[in-house]
């Protein structure tokens, strides 16, 4: 199959850009042929570097008729067997530029976040011909807001690279970071973006305390603009972005963090404590994790939040230090349910089954 893929613009880090690069890469791996349609972005240098066709239009964003017209322009000259859309611009050139359409292409979207609203729900929902959610919160609101019916929606968790995020020597990874073997390494990872820094500033903080009465003890705090809200310490290193998250990962001992992050963590064999806007949910185990991966690893977790403490996250740590051994060999049996569950491969046949459910109804 011919595919394009839209993203509104391929930036440093994100969970929806992480996705469609991972998805575009098992797509093609598969034999088809994909086109990624973007305004643009430090990451479509990566995903030209990987192979794959960036068509990167930095005016795409203004949605003016201009623009539109040249979306439908290029969707004559180069004929696709499916649309998937990932963002609402994407979204909204694509269905602008229909009318302009003599064979229109069959349309999927996919929904990665919370921060669409309703009339746009219903909207898309309209539109596309198969709707698929990240996860079953997200589903309920597909059914709810974009007033559709649930055998429309399909639930396909965020898929994770096996092959890139799987454990290595501890050792090794923290020579990266100059970080002694002996250290109890504490990772926290999130995108200090408008919406986040509240919560990422609140968990930073909480960590440098833990960190001034534990003396053995290391933080590392990774993420898109973290550099500008977090100060270092002796024992707290800020990484700003980082493009090989599977270092970090086999580096901690334990890393906190939420949705794609937990999920990569755990594929990397290290435990993982849940904190994220969908509130506290504490340490993933192989007894919550069916839960766990319904809810994307707390990122889409259903009100009432778990709200928490800085003691309740610090007595946590300390239980998670006294038994790593444990709490290791707990996360070992996560792995293969993860492996099992969301690697790469089983996400892109699901998505596959979704296009071919509704190509052959052209």
């Amino acid at each position: 199959m011919r595919i394009l893929l839209l993203i509104d613009r391929l930036n440093s880090g994100g969970g929806t850009e992480t996705h469609v690069l991972t998805l575009a890469r098992g797509l093609r791996r598969l034999g088809h042929h994909v086109t990624i349609y973007t305004s643009g972005g430090p990451w479509v240098a990566n995903a030209q570097r990987c192979g794959l066709v960036v068509v990167s239009q930095s005016s795409m964003m203004r949605l003016g008729q201009r623009e539109v017209t040249g979306f439908a322009e290029f969707l004559k000259n180069h004929p696709f067997d499916i649309v998937h859309a990932h963002e609402t611009v994407g979204f909204t050139i694509f269905h602008r530029a229909r009318p302009l359409l003599k064979s229109k292409p069959p349309f999927v979207f996919t929904l990665h976040s919370p921060y669409i609203g309703p009339r746009t729900l219903r909207r898309v929902c309209e539109t596309a011909q198969a709707v698929i959610s990240v996860s079953a919160p997200f589903r309920k609101r597909l059914t709810r807001f974009g007033c559709v019916s649930p055998r429309k929606v399909s639930i396909i968790p965020n898929g994770v690279d096996m092959e890139t995020f799987r454990p290595t020597l501890k050792a090794t990874a923290r020579k990266t970071f100059g970080i002694t073997p002996q250290r109890f390494v504490i990772g926290y990872a999130a995108r200090f973006t408008t919406d986040k820094i509240g919560l990422g500033e609140r968990v930073s903080n909480s960590l440098k305390n833990y960190a001034m009465q534990n003396r053995n003890i290391q933080i590392l705090i990774a993420g898109r603009a973290s550099r500008k809200h977090v100060r270092p310490a002796s024992n707290v290193k800020v990484l700003g972005h980082l493009d090989k998250m599977e270092v970090f990962d086999n580096a901690c001992d334990v890393v906190i963090g939420t949705g794609r992050v937990a999920a990569e963590t755990l594929a990397c064999g290290t435990p993982s404590i849940l904190i994220g806007h969908g509130g506290y949910h504490g340490l993933v185990t192989s007894r919550n994790i069916s839960r766990m991966i319904a809810h994307n690893f707390a990122d889409h977790a259903e009100p009432p939040y778990n709200a928490w403490t800085k003691q309740q996250l610090h007595n946590l740590l300390s239980v998670v230090r006294r038994n790593i051994k444990l709490v290791n060999k707990d996360t070992e049996r996560v792995r293969t349910m993860i492996h099992r569950r969301l690697s790469t491969g089983t996400m892109v046949q699901q998505v596959v089954s979704v296009y071919k459910s509704i190509a052959h109804k052209r």
